[in-house]
Parts: structure tokens; C-alpha cells; sequence
């Protein structure tokens, strides 16, 4: 007798297993993965887990209530570097194949991230935060190292950065020393919170919270000795490092915090070991990433984008020739995102492999984003796009085993939340290696049907369809209109615990991807800028009127929206401009263009760059594209969601929502602050938080419809 299936519940987040950042062995025959789960005190964990590819063995290789991530090979095979928080601080640790215990490799103040081995596995390049007037040997001292030492407060949580005129200072001019630094800051008199002194404008970051004066550095550490050596000083950050196959020069991505140009800008920079010497091969003209080099050294390959006019760009693939100097975009003729750009609720710091090269240098494999899949493509230098992994699902992970051509890719569908699978490209064999997440057998699930619909200037517009768990044929239900963020993202073929969890509690949901929205080309992209609340409005209207005429199932008397982010202004802009909604719910939302442009870590330039006002000189612009200035209009029964620690979109955006709506009494609105949550409350944020909104959400909707 098969069991009867039960609802998915918002309690239900507590029993996902999320796999992530697999990493296949030097020889082939091994794949390391990082398993994060929540524990019993509602906290994320994770752990390294070792699973055979020649055979059907699998090992866990580390333990307890830690966070251990970011696993990488040694080239010879012997090592595992990683991360890990186990002594407080995350730093980075080793494990021998051969096992025993793992050793702390760094001892820095500020922990240290990011391990990339040398090709001859004798040392690792390694990120760590600095002070300008800080060296290796002050942020080593003192330090637990104990696996037993309390863990630190998150990056969210740190010491912010203690300034007077003295102790931000041009590189080279004199500064007080660290002990007079803290010889003032602790006088009697001045007991209290650091002040914090701002002198650039890109002083916070919705990742990082607020800025507390230090850089990414770049430091060589060995593997034996775990001695250190700072290669980098510049008052900027560095990251994402790639060694040389001959291990002479190291490329990495720089990123200027005291640049006043309106955007910044990441450059790739290359590093002779020998000479440290430096130089820059993008000239600040636009963004390049994840550099990757060639097997014979002479190109480097990244992914990024020029930017010729102030637009969010498609991602490509570019090579730097390191002889000439010179630069070509290798997939300048394909009009799709190289790169994931899918949205949902079930993974949070994706980490890009970067354009990863063929063993005979003739082509890379990349990740694209198109029509709501995110596969892995092979690009060859000769301009072949071939596809390695397409279908409807979407690749969140990936890494290759190029000699071999053996791929292990991380892989989730509307169904499945994420598993590894083996896929040998020469033979063009798949073999499934996890099935984590079994619980879910005893769920109701719903499967999303795929439709498309014509916009009024003849656009086509791709959505999905989610029946209510549990659907009867015969039967009505109330609708929800979804909108996802960015707006440059996309909804697709992936799993959404939100969208489970709803279509069980009877709703159908309707979720789509309105110009402005990545998967369509450059130009749907664009289509939004300027035009916030008119086209992609409209978009998302003539979804709902198309619904409602193919589906009889649905009640038109019965429908709400919700939204978060670019998603949260469009449910402003909705219930301020239609009341065919008989309730709604804003999170993480945009209210006022006004003030986000000067609230906003990004503001200052996204503003601009998407509705096209100024702060200044055209404010009324962006006021007219402000769902604030409609609030009167607002009859939605509407509850809205914030993070208290928000800095993309800062709460005061929801703070004058409500007020304005309270102060016309023109309908039943609700504010529920979440303290300590950032702009990642739905994908990262503190589960017991992520339940309370699950719930929330629900609630407001079972109550008006």
C-alpha cells in the first residue's frame, strides 16, 4: 500500500540537505562536496563529504556544528585545503587523503579565505582582511586556536572602523600606531560605539555590512610551515586568484573602494612571483572575473563585460592574450547570460568556476542562463557553442576533470532540490551519485507547466504555472502572482520551497519572467530601464489576464501578489495602480526611488542606470516611478516584510510605505521587522526567520482570500 503523501510545510526547511561546490580529484577518481543542513538550534552547518567515482563508497570528512566549505585538491592529489569556522574566525585548514586530523594552516585576526593551491601543491594563495597600517604579524598574535574557542560573530556583526582625522590617510603620510588608536578610543570619556568616519562613497555592502577600513589581501602561505607572505598592500581588494600553470605569475581581480567613478570597476591584474611586479591587462573599462588560464600560459580567460555605456551587461567570455596585450570576446555572437542567473530559495553563495579550459587549450566550458535553464556549455575558440548539460533543469555547480573529460555537476529541477551527477562527455553518459533530500517522497509536490503569452507590443513572455498540492479537478482556487528581484534575473526550471509550500497551502501560483529579466537577450534586458512600472507592468498583467482565460480552475475574485526586492516594487506599484487584488505582500521592497538613491549601497548608480533620474538634478524622475507617490490609491489589504540590517533595500523604503498607507487609512496594512536580517532574508537569512516569513505570508493571504 503506498503511503498517503502529506503538505509541505514551512517547518519543512529544517530537513533540506543542500549539496554545493563539488570538486573533482587530480586523478579522476573522487569528488569532494560541501552538505549544508540546518542542526537542532536552527543554525546552518556544513560539512566535507568524499564520494568515490570509480566505485560506490562515500566518507564524511569533517564534523560538528561548524562551517566548513570552499574544499580544493592539491594538484599532487595528497591535500585538502578549506574553510573553516571551527576556531572561530574562518580560516583555512588541511587534511591529508590519507586522513587523521585536520591542521589549522592560518592564524589571522580576521580570518583568512579563499585557498588556491600552486601547481606544485607546495603553497597556497589565501585572501585576508587588513588595515592599512596592519601587518601579517600584528593580526597573528594572541589568536585561539583551540577547535573548542568560541565562534565569532558574523560578517554582519563586525567591529566597525574606529576613525578619527588621523587614522584614514593617504598611502605614505604618517598615522597614529594601533596602541594609540586604542589608547583613545577607550578614555573614560569616549566609552561607547565606535564612531564610523566615511570618506567614499562605497562604505557598505548589503554582503558585508558596514565597511571597517580593511582590504581583500592576497598572502602566500605554505603548506608545510604555514609561514606567510603578503603579496598585495594597495588600498584596494583583491580576489579571486588564479595561479600560472608554470607558477611564476598569478592573475586576480582587483577592486578600487576609494575610485569616485560612478561605478566601480573590477580589473584583471597579473602578478610575477618572481619580480613582484604588476600590471593591469583591462585597463578599467569595465568588469572581468573568475580568471582561468590556459594550459600553455599565453591566454587568460574570463567573465564579464566592457562597459561602453552605463547598462547591466550580458556576462561573456573573454581572452586576455598575455603577448600581445590584445582582447576578444569569444562569445560576442550568442545574445545569452553566461552565467547562473537564476532565482530561488534554495541556494545562497553560488561560487563560479569562471570560463574552465578544455585539457588542449582549444575552448572553455561556461555556464549559461536561457529561457529558465541554466546549463553547461562547451565554447571553442573557433566560435562553436555545443551544450554539455541542457534540459530543464538548472546547473547550480559544477567541475571538470578536463584529461578525462569527466564533468560532476550539481543539478536541481522543480522537484529536486540539488543533487551530483557523473557525465562522461566523450561517451555522453550521465550516472546519478546522490539522492539526498529522500523525505521528500512523503511530500505532495506540484509540477510547474511552462507557458508562454504575447505582450500588447507582441513580446513573447515565458511563466510557469503551479497547480495547488493536492489539485481537484472540478474545484476553484484563489491565484498568486509571484515577481521575482533583480529585475535582471530569472525564474526557471529549479526548485522553490516558497512555491511548494504555497501550492500546499491550495493556492496556484503564477510566476513569469517580464522584460528586464535575464534568459531573453540584451535587448529584453534593457527594456525595463526607464520604464519602471510601464512595460513590465503590463507584462505582468497580460500574465494574469492569460491565466485566468486558460485556466478554469481559477478564481478571479480570489488573487494575490507578493514579491521581494525589484519584485517588492512591483507589488508596491500594483496595489497603487490595480485593485483586481484582494491582498498583497511587499518584501525587501523599493517604495521611494528618491531616497534609495542615497540610502542604497547601490543607489547612488542604480537609480540612474535603471530609471534613468538623479537625485539631484532630476529628481522628479525618479519620484514619478516611486510607488510612494501613489499611496493614496492603495485599497490592497497589504503586509510588508523587512530586514531590519537591509542596506540594498534599507527599511526606511518600508517605513514610509506604511506610514503613507496608515496615514490615508485607505486599507489594512501590516509591518513585521525581522532584526538583524539583510536583503538575503528568503535565501540565507536566519531559518527560524525564514519560517516566520513562510508563515506570515500564508497567513495574510488565508486571511483576505
Amino acid at each position: 500500500m503506498v503511503a498517503k503523501k502529506r503538505k509541505m510545510t514551512a517547518e519543512d526547511l529544517l530537513r533540506f540537505e543542500w549539496l554545493e561546490d563539488p570538486q573533482i580529484s587530480p586523478d579522476g577518481n573522487s569528488v569532494v562536496y560541501i552538505r549544508r543542513t540546518i542542526d537542532s538550534n536552527g543554525k546552518y552547518i556544513s560539512n566535507l563529504f568524499i564520494r568515490s567515482l570509480v566505485g560506490s563508497e562515500e566518507q564524511q570528512w569533517t564534523f560538528g556544528n561548524h562551517r566548513n566549505s570552499y574544499p580544493r585538491w592539491s594538484p599532487d592529489g595528497n591535500w585538502i585545503a578549506f574553510e573553516s569556522d571551527r576556531s572561530g574566525e574562518t580560516q583555512v585548514w588541511l587534511l591529508s587523503i590519507n586522513g587523521g586530523e585536520a591542521r589549522q594552516l592560518t592564524n589571522n585576526k580576521h580570518g583568512a579565505a579563499k585557498p588556491i593551491w600552486s601547481p606544485n601543491s607546495e603553497k597556497l594563495l589565501v585572501q585576508v582582511r587588513l588595515s592599512p597600517n596592519e601587518t601579517l604579524h600584528d593580526t597573528q598574535e594572541n589568536m585561539a586556536t583551540s577547535p573548542d574557542a568560541s565562534p565569532h560573530s558574523s560578517s554582519h556583526a563586525k567591529t566597525p572602523y574606529i576613525a578619527t582625522s588621523s587614522t584614514i590617510t593617504d598611502k605614505g603620510s604618517n598615522s597614529k600606531s594601533e596602541p594609540e588608536r586604542n589608547e583613545i578610543s577607550s578614555s573614560p570619556v569616549l566609552q561607547g560605539k565606535p564612531v564610523l568616519q566615511v570618506d567614499y562613497i562605497r562604505y557598505k555592502s548589503d554582503d558585508a555590512g558596514l565597511w571597517d577600513g580593511k582590504y581583500s589581501q592576497l598572502v602566500l602561505c605554505d603548506r608545510k610551515s604555514g609561514q606567510l607572505r603578503q603579496i598585495t598592500n594597495e588600498e584596494q581588494d583583491h580576489s579571486m586568484a588564479a595561479w600560472s600553470p608554470d607558477g611564476r605569475q598569478i592573475a586576480c581581480c582587483v577592486t578600487e573602494r576609494k575610485s569616485e567613478r560612478f561605478y566601480p570597476t573590477c580589473d584583471l591584474w597579473i602578478h610575477s612571483v618572481e619580480d613582484s611586479s604588476w600590471q593591469n591587462l583591462s585597463g578599467s573599462t569595465g568588469t572581468y572575473m573568475f580568471p582561468t588560464w590556459s594550459p600553455d600560459g599565453k591566454i587568460i580567460a574570463c567573465v564579464g563585460y566592457e562597459r561602453v555605456f552605463e547598462q547591466e551587461k550580458l556576462m561573456h567570455v573573454w581572452h586576455f592574450q598575455l603577448d600581445t596585450g590584445n582582447r576578444r570576446c569569444l562569445t560576442e555572437k550568442w545574445d545569452v547570460h553566461f552565467s547562473d542567473a537564476m532565482v530561488g530559495d534554495m541556494r545562497s553563495g553560488y561560487i563560479n568556476p569562471g570560463a574552465v579550459w578544455r585539457a588542449d587549450g582549444q575552448g572553455n566550458y561556461i555556464t549559461v542562463s536561457e529561457q529558465g535553464r541554466v546549463s553547461l556549455h562547451y565554447i571553442s575558440i573557433t566560435g562553436e557553442n555545443i551544450p554539455i548539460v541542457s534540459g530543464e533543469h538548472h546547473v547550480y555547480g559544477w567541475t571538470l576533470h578536463s584529461k578525462s573529460s569527466k564533468a560532476i555537476v550539481a543539478v536541481s529541477d522543480p522537484l529536486t532540490p540539488g543533487d551530483l551527477f557523473c557525465i562522461d562527455m566523450k561517451k555522453g553518459e550521465s550516472k546519478r551519485l546522490t539522492t539526498s533530500n529522500q523525505w521528500l517522497k512523503e511530500v505532495e509536490l506540484s509540477s510547474p507547466e511552462m507557458i508562454t503569452y504575447q505582450a500588447e507590443d507582441g513580446w513573447e513572455i515565458q511563466g510557469w504555472m503551479l497547480k495547488p498540492a493536492f489539485y481537484k479537478k472540478g474545484e476553484t482556487y484563489p491565484l498568486l502572482l509571484e515577481i521575482h528581484g533583480g529585475p535582471h534575473t530569472m525564474y526557471g526550471y529549479t526548485f522553490f520551497h516558497e512555491l511548494q509550500f504555497l501550492a500546499a497551502k491550495g493556492y496556484a501560483i503564477l510566476y513569469t519572467n517580464p522584460r528586464g529579466s535575464h534568459g531573453y537577450g540584451q535587448k529584453f534586458v534593457n527594456a525595463v530601464r526607464g520604464d519602471y512600472g510601464g512595460k513590465d507592468y503590463q507584462d505582468l498583467m497580460n500574465g494574469v489576464t492569460y491565466v485566468l482565460s486558460h485556466y478554469d480552475y481559477l478564481d478571479e475574485q480570489r488573487m494575490g501578489v507578493t514579491g521581494g526586492s525589484y519584485g517588492g516594487f512591483m507589488t508596491n506599484w500594483i496595489v497603487a495602480h490595480d485593485k483586481r487584488f484582494k491582498a498583497a505582500v511587499t518584501q525587501r521592497s523599493i517604495s521611494n526611488w528618491i531616497s534609495f538613491a542615497g540610502v542604497s549601497d547601490i543607489g547612488y548608480y542604480f537609480a540612474k542606470w535603471e530609471v534613468h533620474g538623479d537625485l539631484v538634478t532630476d529628481p522628479d524622475r525618479l519620484w514619478q516611478h516611486s510607488p510612494l507617490r501613489y499611496a493614496q490609491n492603495v485599497q490592497t489589504p497589504l503586509l510588508i516584510l523587512h530586514g531590519e540590517r537591509d542596506y540594498r533595500c534599507p527599511i526606511e523604503q518600508a517605513e514610509q510605505f506604511f506610514t503613507s498607507i496608515k496615514q490615508h487609512k485607505q486599507a489594512p496594512v501590516r509591518l513585521m521587522r525581522f532584526p538583524d536580517a539583510t536583503h538575503e532574508l528568503s535565501r540565507s537569512g536566519d531559518p527560524g526567520h525564514r519560517i516566520i516569513r513562510l508563515q506570515a505570508i500564508a497567513g495574510w493571504f488565508d486571511e483576505y482570500l
